[in-house]
């Protein structure tokens, strides 16, 4: 069985990214204050991770 990739540009990735904050209504700083001080809603955690994932594909830190 072979794995399926899947190949994204930098620039959809940002979009994305900005798609979620603009549905959380949160900036990025905000929901990693939010992260670090563990007061995150469900949803928001579960969007973080995602946010997490892109920023690593993107190389952020």
């Amino acid at each position: 069985m072979s794995a399926t990739i899947v190949t994204v540009t930098p620039d959809q990735l940002e979009a994305e990214r900005a798609r979620i904050l603009s549905r959380l209504e949160i900036t990025a700083e905000e929901i990693a204050r939010r992260a670090q001080e563990y007061t995150l809603t469900a949803e928001q955690a579960e969007k973080w991770g995602r946010l997490r994932q892109i920023a690593f594909l993107l190389g952020d830190r």
